[in-house]
């Protein structure tokens, strides 16, 4: 069996520009991801895989070439997006993204809104849920927790919970209604002051004076389990 040691090769291309272009995923419909782990989550929530290298097919510089890795990974692979995000049927808790561009925080968020029950929305300019860095942060979640960009919150048909830095209602004395979203802003701004402007109930995290705020994907992982277990 040749193995790929080409740059040039077309396949070593497409997935290269899969994994580096948001809006050629969005053309393709598919996305790429990189490691056996990834790849094993991916048959189990039962994706269909475009295209799969490993070492017995390409040489380790490619794989690390293709997934942008100095230590290249044990597999690259691409799959078309899930029926989750493209036709998102959202639970009734769900946690909303307003401008989380951070991959690592929205990757952890998928991660996080997975292990709790939670469905996912995004808006405005947030980091693309197909990414390599966000699907690593992800963890295989993104291939099951539905997944819905919006323009506008009225969209979610939800009561929403802004979560606020100050003057808020401490976190650990709200109790949520029945059905719900949980706003977190973005990593250096929060959450904008629209937003917080719709949004019904508004709540903040107790902390130490010292402390001014918290991680998107930490305040995120705190409200999830808090509204979950109140």
């Amino acid at each position: 069996m040749e193995i790929i040691r080409s740059r040039q090769n077309k396949q070593v291309q497409r997935l290269r520009q899969l994994g580096g272009s948001a809006k050629y995923r969005e053309e393709c419909g598919e996305f790429l991801a990189a490691g056996r782990k990834l790849y094993d989550e991916a048959i189990a929530a039962k994706l269909e895989i475009t295209a799969l290298l490993t070492a017995e097919n390409a040489a380790p510089e490619i794989l690390g070439y293709i997934a942008d890795m100095q230590s290249p990974p044990d597999a690259v692979f691409s799959a078309k997006i899930p029926n989750s995000y493209l036709q998102p049927e959202l639970p009734k808790c769900v946690v909303l993204m307003e401008n989380v561009q951070d991959p690592g925080n929205a990757g952890t968020i998928i991660r996080t809104a997975g292990a709790l029950g939670y469905g996912i929305a995004m808006l405005g300019d947030c980091a693309d849920p197909w990414s390599l860095k966000v699907i690593r942060g992800a963890m295989g979640a993104a291939f099951r927790v539905p997944i819905a960009r919006i323009t506008d919150v009225r969209e979610l048909g939800l009561p929403v919970i802004a979560a606020v830095a100050r003057d808020g209602v401490p976190a650990n004395k709200f109790v949520p209604p029945g059905e719900f979203a949980v706003a977190i802003g973005n990593e250096g701004n929060g959450l904008s002051e629209s937003l917080i402007a719709a949004s019904e109930y508004k709540v903040t995290i107790p902390m130490g004076a010292s402390s001014e705020s918290l991680n998107a994907a930490s305040a995120a992982a705190i409200l999830m389990w808090q509204f979950r277990n109140h």
